[in-house]
């Protein structure tokens, strides 16, 4: 009964899987999809989180090192899932891709298999990109856990205004927002990323120092590319001009001191 609802769900969000399929196909899509969610949302996914096929896309996002193939996937199965609202977020997938996936920093090689997904998706919903979530546009959410150009570039590409937009809670111009900080928590998940657990365990300390070290300065490069490429792009931000008004009223005071703390 359980797998038949399941199953049901999925038509609503696209193309059923199961039509067409014999016996061993349907079974590594069902170990896909528990592999997935237990990834996402841990072994108790079922009775904590609840979700059903719609969901496969949000929890493929969810997860860091995600290949962008899967996503692609996903995203022909069940293309519809791009509406659907995470049960454990809240959100859509493509604030979940701002703020969860790094697959383009972990795995920087695959820089255009990422674009591809993520054009795929504003192909999919050209308004995506302004869909906003706790007030936050995509190109915010990702700016502000460090996402690198190369995710960024493709809003960007999509629709220029989006570089001349405020961010409502920091009230920072996106390349402002490019110049803070990565947390030292995504720090370490990028770091422990390129490692195996039994490499990690057994790592001296003196060289998990150095390894920390050294992706903190990459992340540095890469904010700092990201920063001159959106300025390029809008450099009237340096003296607070949008591109055109948004929903952001900030003074020139405000937004100097803004500009002040964003560059230091």
């Amino acid at each position: 009964d359980e797998e038949e609802d399941t199953t049901e769900k999925g038509k609503e969000g696209g193309r059923d899987p199961w039509i067409g399929m014999d016996k061993p196909c349907k079974e590594w899509w069902e170990i896909l999809n528990h592999l997935v969610f237990y990834s996402a949302y841990g072994q108790n996914y079922k009775e904590s989180i609840k979700p059903d096929a719609r969901h496969l896309l949000h929890a493929a996002l969810s997860i860091a090192v995600v290949p962008p193939s899967l996503v692609q996937l996903l995203l022909l199965v069940y293309p519809d899932s791009l509406k659907e609202v995470c049960p454990l977020y809240k959100a859509l997938p493509i604030h979940i891709a701002c703020t969860r996936w790094r697959y383009d920093i972990i795995r920087s090689e695959t820089d255009s298999s990422l674009d591809r997904v993520l054009k795929l998706m504003l192909k999919s919903d050209p308004e995506i990109i302004f869909r906003r979530h706790k007030g936050r546009l995509p190109i915010h959410l990702a700016l502000s856990i460090g996402q690198s150009w190369s995710f960024i570039k493709t809003f960007v590409s999509a629709d220029k205004k989006c570089v001349g937009m405020r961010d409502p809670q920091s009230r920072f111009f996106p390349f402002q927002m490019a110049a803070l900080p990565m947390s030292s928590k995504n720090l370490q998940l990028l770091m422990r990323s390129q490692f195996t657990p039994t490499e990690w365990r057994f790592m001296l300390a003196a060289r998990k120092k150095a390894e920390y070290k050294k992706v903190e300065m990459d992340q540095d490069v890469r904010q700092i590319g990201t920063i001159f490429e959106l300025l390029k792009r809008h450099p009237n931000a340096l003296i607070g001009k949008p591109i055109y008004r948004d929903s952001v009223v900030t003074t020139g005071k405000s937004l100097r001191s803004a500009g002040k703390v964003a560059m230091q």
